[in-house]
């Protein structure tokens, strides 16, 4: 197999990869939502780890493509700094890391 034949396995690897690690991150902002929990260290090493990925993706894409720039599909995190804003977000949303109610002191 070509070194071309060899890049387009690659990439199907690495977007394969990706889409994982990608479905078990939203797994595991939803599954903490639902325990009412934060874990603001644990999201950031698996986005860190999805971005490894993704960053791969890209240039293995650009290669491929002609040295043409990649546009992210529907959904896709436009660059890392999105993605990132997104996360923060996310945990902004879920409020509060104590499980008193705001009534309790009175």
């Amino acid at each position: 197999m070509g070194e071309r034949g060899q890049a387009r396995r690659r990439l199907r690897e690495r977007r394969r990869a990706r889409e994982a690690l990608l479905l078990d991150l939203g797994a595991l902002v939803y599954k903490l939502h639902r325990q009412g929990k934060r874990a603001p260290e644990l999201l950031q090493q698996k986005a860190a780890e999805l971005t490894v990925v993704d960053d791969e993706v890209r240039e293995l894409e650009y290669a491929l493509d002609g040295g043409e720039a990649h546009e992210p599909e529907l959904g896709e995190p436009a660059t890392e700094e999105v993605a990132a804003a997104e996360l923060e977000a996310a945990l902004l949303a879920e409020g509060p890391e104590d499980d008193e109610p705001a009534d309790a002191g009175r």
